[in-house]
C-alpha cells in the first residue's frame, strides 16, 4: 500500500513539473 501511494505521489510530482515546464515553454514563445 505503501508503495501504491508513493508511485502516485511521484507521478503527480512529474505531471506538475511537466506542465511548469510547457507552461515556461509557452510564455518563451510567446515573448
Amino acid at each position: 500500500m505503501g508503495f501504491y501511494v508513493e508511485f502516485i505521489t511521484f507521478n503527480s510530482i512529474q505531471a506538475i513539473s511537466l506542465r511548469n515546464m510547457i507552461k515556461k515553454q509557452k510564455s518563451q514563445a510567446n515573448s
